[in-house]
């Protein structure tokens, strides 16, 4: 899933924007930890100031009112750094629970900064993830 940040506008006519990529969780290999990803993937010319990226994997859990709701329980990101191409955070989750399925995704945020701000946010598909 690609999200594209809203801009940020550095005079009147010029516009800075980056572009970055998201993964859905996934996992290297058997029984073990589980892993998002996200990576600024384009950026303008001039890029922005700077950015922020981050990115949350997220667990469906039930909540005291007999819904659901969407819990981070792995972050990683949203220092503002430089914006460059290749720039990655990754969080890792390892379960702590039986091997029933659970639902995760992963959400992300991108800040764009020049002499005002940009901000877009979004989420990955939704996985079913057995806790092995």
């Amino acid at each position: 899933m690609t999200a594209h940040s809203h801009g940020a506008h550095a005079s009147p006519n010029v516009v800075v924007e980056c572009q970055a990529l998201i993964t859905a969780p996934y996992r290297i290999v058997a029984n073990s930890t589980w892993y998002s990803q996200g990576k600024i993937t384009e950026c303008s010319s001039p890029p922005p100031t700077s950015c922020s990226l981050s990115v949350d994997m997220q667990e469906l859990v039930n909540n005291e009112y007999g819904g659901q709701s969407w819990q981070t329980v792995s972050a990683a990101g949203g220092n503002p750094h430089a914006c460059a191409v290749g720039y990655t955070v990754t969080p890792s989750y390892t379960c702590l629970s039986n091997l029933a399925n659970h639902d995760f995704r992963s959400y992300g945020i991108l800040i764009v900064t020049a002499s005002t701000t940009g901000e877009s946010t979004w989420t990955s598909g939704t996985e079913s993830i057995p806790c092995e």
